[in-house]
């Protein structure tokens, strides 16, 4: 019957299901109902159902889920082993998705039946919910158990559900058919003239129907019981062939596949906001690394190599070449980026199988990755000084700090008055820096005289050096040496936007 207020879905009593699940195979693979066999559901799924079957990801950190189906296109959550966190996989109709670390070929033939389910008996459901209700339901999540109890007694089942339900329970009638299994009970009870009153009787028979229609010999036990054969309850009764990892990735039972290691769902790009450049920079000490050669420079939301080909110094400040802007992968970092969700967690509820996706609900995480490209450049980086500053570097070697500091000026043509401008440093220190033989330099003033000199790193380190300063590795002075290798030709206006939204002192003689 039809459930009240939704036509599409079609209610099953437990009573039905070995006849539905004949009705379901008889349209799928008919022999299977004359002969004992092996179902061969990925070749049905794949050629007659046009499904497309994906095992090449994590659906869930603990193994709750280890399959779905997509009933629309969209996005849904899958989850990395690597960055420990969820993120967006873009999915298209028809697709089943298979968890990686599920390997043996009994649960997945049931977890194929399991999605096929869902596809022949409830896609029209959320198809109609698309397009009447405009609904951004994307995929039935499955997950290992379904409520039982309590919890269960307490509220009327959602229609999702029930669909579960109808998909848990059709799955191993269809690749265990009622009338082939008692036929492979009954012949081997004849031939081996035993009536299932050992241990040894029933797991031979179990593991017997587990073999020739390929299914586990939890399910193979489970169907046993089913038919009426209460004795199988005896064997594989709480038995978890599923193996299970904790976080340090060692397998808790069992022998782990034979796999390679799970596919990534990144994608590449030469832009990176400025945010995600700062956090990069302070956990990834490869990229660190890179921005603290001295020879990159941030400009347009990419990092590129600081050199003429790529640099361009005009009355607006830096800008690309035309040529780095046709050609990033010769001078521009590279970067992966994902959608992670911000909750890194899945919905604890069985009402939440069915994947909405919520923009709102992931950010963009980016990574800076050794891939061979990057580290072609970061080792051209390391054996030649492309600076385009360069050349005025050798003129500051034998230089003191005070007579560096008038050189970069003088260089410039810029005025007390106008590096004050510049750098919101006030006159009366600059011409201190100027002067004075003894200073007691501070870091921020610094900071702010490089930024409004428009120096790159290298420049600022040696004007640091000659004032005999260094810096620790304190968030505050990761954030100075941020903006100083690689923001050098951003505005002190726009370093201190930068360091405010950090939650970091703005740079200037009020702030210092």
């Amino acid at each position: 019957m039809s459930y009240p207020g939704y036509p599409f879905f079609k209610e099953i009593r437990s009573t039905e299901l070995d006849k539905v699940a004949e009705e379901i195979l008889r349209d799928w693979f008919p022999v299977g109902l004359e002969t004992p066999q092996a179902i061969p559901i990925r070749k049905i799924a794949e050629e007659f159902l046009q499904l497309k079957i994906i095992s090449d990801y994590r659906l869930s950190a603990n193994n709750d889920v280890i399959g779905a189906i997509a009933l629309n296109d969209g996005i849904v959550d899958i989850y990395d082993d690597e960055i420990e966190q969820y993120v967006a996989y873009d999915i298209s109709y028809g697709t089943i998705l298979i968890d990686f670390w599920e390997y043996h070929e009994g649960r997945i033939n049931n977890t194929i039946a399991h999605e096929c389910v869902h596809w022949k008996l409830h896609r029209s459901y959320f198809q109609r919910q698309k397009h009447l209700e405009k609904e951004k339901n994307v995929v039935f999540r499955c997950p290992v158990t379904q409520e039982e109890g309590l919890e269960r007694k307490n509220r009327p089942w959602t229609i999702e559900e029930k669909m579960e339900w109808q998909a848990k329970e059709l799955a191993p009638r269809i690749l265990m058919p009622r009338k082939m299994v008692i036929q492979i009970i009954e012949k081997n009870i004849k031939e081996n003239n035993h009536n299932l009153n050992s241990v040894e009787d029933i797991t031979r028979v179990v593991d017997l129907v587990a073999e020739v229609f390929q299914v586990s010999k939890q399910s193979a036990s489970i169907r046993l019981q089913e038919l009426g054969y209460d004795e199988a309850a005896l064997v594989y009764n709480d038995w978890d062939y599923r193996p299970r990892r904790n976080k340090h990735r060692r397998w808790d039972n069992e022998r782990a596949p034979l796999k390679k290691t799970p596919i990534k769902i990144k994608q590449s790009t030469y832009e990176i906001p400025i945010s995600d450049a700062f956090k990069e920079f302070q956990e990834n000490i490869n990229f660190r690394n890179a921005c603290l050669s001295g020879n990159l420079v941030f400009i347009e939301n990419r990092l590129v190599i600081n050199n003429h080909k790529y640099v361009e110094i005009t009355e607006h400040g830096m800008q690309l070449t035309e040529y780095a802007q046709e050609n990033p992968s010769k001078c521009a970092l590279e970067f992966s980026w994902q959608f992670v969700r911000r909750e890194n967690r899945l919905s604890k509820s069985i009402a939440d199988i069915i994947f909405r996706y919520e923009q709102g609900n992931y950010k963009t995480l980016y990574q800076y990755d050794d891939s061979l490209e990057n580290k072609e450049k970061y080792n051209k980086l390391l054996s030649e000084d492309m600076s385009i500053y360069m050349e005025e570097r050798k003129q500051l070697v034998s230089l003191d700090f005070r007579d560096a500091l008038v050189k970069l000026m003088d260089n410039r043509n810029i005025t007390v008055e106008k590096l004050s401008e510049l750098s919101q440093v006030g006159t009366k220190t600059i011409q201190r820096l100027r002067n004075l033989e003894t200073y007691e330099y501070k870091h921020a003033t610094l900071v702010a005289i490089c930024i409004g000199l428009r120096l790159d790193f290298a420049s600022s380190m040696l004007l640091f050096s000659k004032a005999g300063l260094t810096f620790n590795n304190s968030n505050l002075h990761n954030a100075y040496q941020f903006l100083l290798s690689i923001c050098f030709n951003y505005s002190i206006i726009e370093c201190n936007k930068y360091l405010e939204d950090h939650q970091f002192p703005s740079l200037g003689t009020d702030k210092i």
